[in-house]
């Protein structure tokens, strides 16, 4: 196995019971939800919360995903930290793959160097990493709800 290639995989009988923690920290912030809006919505609220651009990110494990488009991703190394991720273009299959890893060096995924590998051995080169607000994304969130219940929706 190559040493700098995250074990950090997705995989549905392996981590039955790390998914549960994680489905219940995912249906607690609001993780998931992307297909209650666009991708562009999901896309323009994570820019809107994500820092300016960073040479990498500490990477220690994946604890949750979500692609936004066949260019985005946001990758969770934890409950409090969460980062939007950019690909280069033609990253095919990156909304539709179930399973995703990350390359790393030395417990950091840098950009321009790093990659987003896919479960059918697509391979896609970190472009960009921005650093999201996890508790201004969470305001954001309750912001949404809250409009949604005065208006009726």
């Amino acid at each position: 196995m190559n040493p700098n290639i995250s074990t950090s995989m997705f995989h549905s009988r392996a981590r039955c019971a790390f998914f549960a923690g994680s489905l219940a920290f995912a249906l607690a912030a609001g993780i998931g939800t992307a297909s209650a809006r666009t991708p562009n919505e999901a896309l323009v609220r994570y820019q809107s919360v994500a820092g300016p651009s960073v040479k990498f990110l500490p990477f220690w494990q994946l604890e949750e995903w979500e692609a936004v488009d066949d260019e985005h991703l946001v990758v969770w190394t934890n409950r409090r930290e969460a980062w939007l991720l950019e690909v280069w273009p033609n990253c095919n299959g990156l909304i539709t793959s179930p399973t995703i890893a990350l390359t790393s060096s030395v417990h950091r995924v840098y950009a321009n160097l790093d990659k987003v590998l896919l479960e059918h051995h697509e391979v896609c080169r970190i472009q960009d990493i921005r650093p999201i607000d996890v508790a201004a994304l969470k305001r954001a969130r309750e912001a949404e709800k809250s409009a949604q219940a005065s208006s009726g929706t």
